[in-house]
């Protein structure tokens, strides 16, 4: 029987491109971050009657967003053919694309592109993803 996290795995495979989420603690702890500051920078107004405490309660917002974007939106986009990595914002920062004369590698648990016979280190950060999307995304250049 499939359980989520399974089925989860087992549509990836069935797709053209496997998503890699960010590893829940650090959307977590981003969130966690902004509402603390949030609840800080609140009772600082309330105390001390600043506005200036009104942009720092605006600006801890920021981290409450990108927290959550983080959820949604994948960190890359991995398949045979291309690799697509995106920024916290959801720019595109990074694109590794492979033709006849280059080809991606599984070489010590991190992804390698080889363009004629040169290797070249694809700029993800494996401690700041879901290590199940990134080990599924290791299997497919085994």
């Amino acid at each position: 029987m499939l359980n989520v996290k399974n089925m989860y795995l087992y549509l990836c495979f069935m797709t053209n491109s496997i998503p890699i989420r960010y590893k829940i603690i650090w959307t977590n702890l981003y969130i966690l971050g902004g509402v603390v500051c949030l609840f800080i920078f609140i009772v600082g107004f309330f105390v001390v009657g600043d506005f200036m405490n009104l942009f720092y309660i605006l600006a801890s917002v920021v981290p409450i967003y990108l927290g959550f974007k983080m959820k949604r939106t994948p960190y890359a986009l991995v398949s045979k053919s291309k690799i697509q990595v995106f920024g916290l914002f959801g720019a595109l920062r990074y694109e590794y694309t492979c033709d006849v004369n280059s080809r991606f590698l599984n070489v010590n648990n991190r992804i390698i592109q080889e363009v004629k016979g040169e290797a070249n280190k694809v700029n993800m950060n494996k401690w700041f993803v879901n290590q199940t999307d990134w080990r599924s995304a290791l299997n497919l250049f085994d």
